[in-house]
């Protein structure tokens, strides 16, 4: 027999901001985990459907404010074959990188390498020891990103 869904996040939003949207009303329908799904207004004018769980966690727009973001960059940025040579050259280590290395990662056991270049994901291998799957990923950068730049600056 299904259990009903557990109804959480019952608090009367309407009229409240999140960003961009503001609540407008709760409908009848529920998310998977049992969260009201609120009518929102966006401050550009498109009503979207959203859970109490998004708008309390992380929505905060119909959409409009990433493509915003996205045209931005496009403009200050270049890209080419869907690679962003400025941030190949500015990159530094991600604090939420566990390993300590840009495209290396612990898993099942054994050193995982990869590069990503041109919207392409390269798997480089598995390797027992951190310093050998490190040795990978820069020979990758190497043979990549160096001759990338340099072409890319030569063309400036």
């Amino acid at each position: 027999m299904n259990k009903p869904h557990k109804q959480t996040y019952n608090k009367d939003l309407t009229g409240q901001r999140f960003g961009r949207l503001r609540a407008i009303a709760p409908t009848e329908n529920r998310s998977s985990r049992g969260c009201v799904i609120w009518k929102c207004e966006c401050e550009c004018g498109n009503t979207v459907f959203r859970s109490t769980a998004q708008l309390n966690v992380n929505t905060k727009s119909c959409g409009c404010r990433r493509q915003e973001v996205l045209s931005s960059i496009k403009n200050t940025l270049d890209f080419i074959d869907g690679t962003c040579p400025q941030w190949l050259e500015s990159r530094t280590h991600r604090s939420d990188n566990t390993s300590g290395f840009r495209g290396v990662s612990l898993w099942r056991g054994k050193w995982k390498a990869g590069i990503g270049f041109k919207g392409k994901r390269y798997h480089l291998g598995y390797f027992d020891s951190k310093e050998e799957a490190i040795a990978a990923r820069l020979k990758a950068e190497e043979e990549l990103y160096i001759p990338f730049l340099a072409e890319y600056r030569q063309a400036l």
